[in-house]
């Protein structure tokens, strides 16, 4: 599985597998335990939080001859579980700005493609910055919901973010999908307070909603604390 990570804390509940190297967690249920006595309420599932990521690798900008090069090389250790050679061609395919958009979103956006190097070009592209956004934005359209989900996680990482960002992702509040709901609730929660006026309101309604998925309420709590850090909810 090819990660998506966040600068707040939060985790998705995409099954992306692809590589054990680059997994995303998806918050493990605890094996059952004998029951508890009646006045021990057993708590609800919490949101889990990312890791933070690693540091950036320096790489040379010799490192690799071409474009193509580096895409090879990015996708081969991803396959072998090379992550210092993983995160080397990822940064130097960054390094290259707008020119690595168009053969990174031609990968990402062709479905007869292999999945897993699809979800994975999320990561270089998420730090291309608003250039990237059309092809995330496509890869949206996709019919493989864990595409989706990649694309919508990097949206919300995508800097400096924009009204189009945002109103996308909030439109995905409703939607039928409760996994597709709550990236989405994360996403914003990556975005933090330029979000603020488009999604707090949503949030609490989630938030206060006690027939709603505790995670997924979890979930609104967490993005609240991100995009509205002035205020304290409570259920």
């Amino acid at each position: 599985m090819y990660s998506e990570l966040i600068d707040a804390s939060r985790t998705i509940l995409a099954a992306l597998t692809c590589s054990g190297l680059f997994c995303l967690a998806v918050g493990c249920q605890p094996e059952r335990q004998a029951p508890a006595p009646k006045a021990a309420k057993r708590p609800a599932p919490a949101v889990a939080e990312r890791v933070k990521p690693p540091p950036k690798a320096v790489v040379p900008a010799d490192a690799y001859k071409s474009l193509d090069e580096a895409i090879a090389a990015f996708f081969s250790a991803a396959k072998a579980n090379k992550l210092e050679d993983f995160q080397r061609a990822e940064e130097w395919l960054v390094m290259q700005g707008d020119k690595a958009i168009e053969p990174l979103g031609s990968i990402l956006n062709n479905e007869q493609g292999d999945m897993a190097q699809r979800i994975a070009v999320c990561r270089p592209l998420r730090r291309l910055g608003p250039h990237a956004k059309p092809a995330l934005k496509q890869a949206l359209t996709s019919p493989s919901q864990q595409l989706q989900l990649n694309a919508m996680a990097a949206l919300g990482i995508l800097k400096p973010t924009d009204d189009d960002i945002i109103q996308t992702l909030v439109g995905y509040l409703e939607d039928k999908e409760e996994r597709v709901r709550r990236e989405a609730i994360l996403a914003l929660a990556n975005v933090g307070p330029p979000a603020k006026d488009a999604c707090t309101d949503k949030l609490l309604v989630i938030l206060n909603n006690m027939e709603e998925n505790e995670t997924l309420r979890d979930a609104a709590k967490l993005a609240l604390k991100h995009v509205n850090p002035r205020r304290t909810f409570n259920d």
